[in-house]
């Protein structure tokens, strides 16, 4: 009977050990780890997650890239736009989250974001080493002229259009602003006719970008804010952190709701008008390949959803990359609830033909016949890239996503890629003949992209507090498993040899 003890005592040893790991590794301490997370993602003021997220400590670039019109005299005549882009023209951006009120009892923090921008001339070289400056001159498509043109004719002054189309002509304004500088067609603005400012009042008001007679693309967003939003803090549950439960006081928005337009009816108008997810700068921990992640951006005026595509890597860091799907780039026949960002312009004379991978926003840009899609029509329609010379769609260089580590929800790369174009109208009447020439097209007059990525000092603190200790959990418990697991080998040999 002696001789069974040995062998007795190292296989339930073994057992222990083997069952101690399972519990410990398997669901003790990933659950305190867990609940480590749960504590660290929430946004409590004093936090290093609500420090983080109140002022982001990782560098943000905003990088734009310009088309050239070539042949501005040629389009008026015809000629298929020739186009070459011109970039990049990096600034760095300083985004500072200003919080008006927390409330603890219904988890909500009310804030405005407001966004600095510099200019970084040396960040700013071309892809054949050329030093870029905001003084380059370039042919830029004349937003203001044909603005107001398509305002003036969707109101039904044609004639008001022809007269205003003709007296701008003598005045040298053109279907492409020659030779102004890429500082002015960005934050500066060039300046326009001061007849501008009163015909624009006839046709519906200034938009933000024409301010003290000088229109840019980007004027008036130095140090302004996107809205006022409310957002859960997490602190209740932490897959809502950083959820939107309103922005500017609404709870969705009213843009794309227009009942006299047939197309609206084919959409849920709850799923145009939705403001779902968060503001992009924070995401909730605990994703899975399942996850759908929704993101509200005032710069498309809409909410977009990123689904995961795979596993990728950054400092050594794995993560799931989320990109937009392609249902959000489908054709309205393809996706019906595209129809709603699809809207038909102002007026019947107007083309209003629906295509995928662009979405018109004259609804949310004061009637500015603007159009936003992904850059050079990425995940677009071919009509739109053949009638232009100089578009080259690549996935690598023009999709947006995000590389999320998928148990903290923590953003380790990120790019955002929109693309500003302008509808051309051919309007084909007797009143405006100038732009009877211009076939109907969309023409890009840019296209940014917002970057940041972990860096190694956020990268090294990331690893230090959860990678390190996850990755010595895991082995520590294989470890134990295998000790225990041996032992109890061990002990069943010693004991069929014994009993033998």
């Amino acid at each position: 009977m002696g001789k069974l003890v040995l062998p007795g005592v190292l296989i339930g040893i073994g057992l222990a050990v083997v069952l101690v790991a399972v519990i410990a590794g398997f669901v003790v301490v990933p659950n305190l780890i867990e609940s480590g997370i749960e504590v660290q993602t929430r946004l409590e003021n004093g936090s290093d997650t609500y420090g983080n997220w109140e002022e982001n400590p990782v560098p943000v670039y905003l990088k734009f890239y310009l088309f050239h019109v070539n042949n501005p005299k040629g389009i008026e005549e015809n000629q298929k736009p020739n186009l070459t882009e011109r970039g990049p023209y990096v600034y760095s951006e300083v985004r500072r989250k200003h919080v008006s009120n927390i409330d603890n009892v219904t988890s909500a923090i009310t804030y405005k974001q407001t966004i600095h921008y510099t200019f970084e001339e040396s960040l700013s070289i071309d892809t054949n080493g050329k030093q870029l400056r905001l003084s380059d001159k370039i042919n830029v498509v004349n937003l203001p002229f044909i603005t107001l043109a398509t305002r003036l004719y969707s109101m039904d002054f044609s004639s008001l259009s022809e007269w205003f189309v003709r007296m701008f002509i003598s005045q040298k304004e053109s279907f492409v602003k020659e030779d102004v500088t890429v500082g002015e067609v960005l934050f500066d603005g060039w300046e326009y006719p001061s007849m501008y400012k009163t015909l624009l009042d006839l046709a519906g008001g200034e938009p933000p970008q024409f301010k003290d007679g000088r229109f840019g693309f980007y004027r008036g967003n130095e140090g302004a804010n996107d809205g006022e939003y409310v957002i859960d803090s997490g602190i209740n549950n932490p897959q809502n952190i950083g959820r939107i439960t309103s922005w500017n006081g609404l709870k969705k928005l009213t843009w794309w709701d227009n009942p006299t337009d047939p197309k609206f009816k084919l959409s849920d108008p709850k799923y145009c008008n939705a403001i779902n997810g968060t503001d992009g700068s924070i995401f909730p921990p605990f994703l899975t390949t399942e996850s759908i992640l929704p993101v509200y951006t005032t710069d498309l005026c809409r909410s977009i959803s990123f689904v995961y595509e795979k596993e990728d890597v950054h400092r050594d860091i794995s993560g799931y990359k989320f990109t937009v799907p392609q249902a959000f780039f489908d054709h309205p026949k393809d996706n019906n609830n595209n129809y709603c960002f699809c809207p038909s312009p102002p007026h019947p004379g107007l083309e209003s033909t629906c295509a995928k991978g662009i979405m018109r926003q004259f609804g949310c840009r004061d009637g500015g016949p603007l159009v936003s899609s992904s850059p050079h029509f990425y995940n677009g329609d071919e009509l739109y890239i053949n009638k232009l010379i100089g578009m080259n769609p690549d996935k690598n260089l023009h999709e947006t996503f995000v590389l999320l580590q998928p148990d903290s929800g923590l953003p380790m790369k990120l790019r955002k890629r929109i693309q500003i174009n302008l509808e051309i109208q051919n309007f084909q009447n007797d009143f405006v003949t100038h732009f009877n020439n211009i076939p109907y097209t969309l023409f890009p007059a840019l296209w940014a992209s917002e970057e940041t990525e972990l860096n190694k000092k956020l990268a090294d603190e990331m690893k230090s507090k959860l990678i390190t200790p996850m990755t010595i959990v895991d082995i520590t418990k294989w470890v134990l498993i295998g000790i225990g697991g041996l032992i109890t080998v061990i002990g069943i040999v010693i004991l069929v040899r014994r009993k033998s």
